[in-house]
C-alpha cells in the first residue's frame, strides 16, 4: 500500500513539474520569436532608409 501511495505521489509530482517546465519552454520560444521579428523589422527599416 505504501508503494502504491508513493507511485501516485510521484506521478502527480512529475505531471505538476512537467507542466511548469513546459510553460517555461513556451515562454522562451515566444521570447525568441519576438526578438527575431523585431530584428527583421529593424533590418527592413534600415533597407528602406538606404
Amino acid at each position: 500500500m505504501v508503494r502504491d501511495l508513493l507511485a501516485i505521489v510521484t506521478s502527480f509530482s512529475a505531471r505538476l513539474y512537467g507542466a511548469r517546465g513546459g510553460k517555461k519552454v513556451r515562454q522562451g520560444f515566444r521570447g525568441l520569436i519576438a526578438e527575431a521579428s523585431q530584428s527583421e523589422k529593424t533590418e527592413e527599416q534600415q533597407e528602406e532608409a538606404d
